[in-house]
């Protein structure tokens, strides 16, 4: 995961691919966690997290423009 500040300093297409990868790697850690291979249930909600500050972000460079 990005900080926020290397987020903020992307360009939109840039924070686009990053959203998706994200989706990606929840959906990942949430097949994990269904079939009982991850122990580690705090990555799904930081993983949300992450994804909702990177289009918070989003939002933000929109309204700017």
């Amino acid at each position: 995961m990005k900080t926020l500040e290397d987020i903020r300093a992307m360009s939109t297409e840039e924070i686009l691919a990053e959203i998706k990868k994200a989706e990606r790697n929840l959906l990942h850690i949430n097949i994990k966690l269904e079939a009982a291979q991850e122990k580690d249930t705090s990555k799904l909600p930081k993983q949300k997290k992450y994804i909702a500050q990177l289009n918070t972000i989003l939002t933000e460079k929109n309204n700017d423009n």
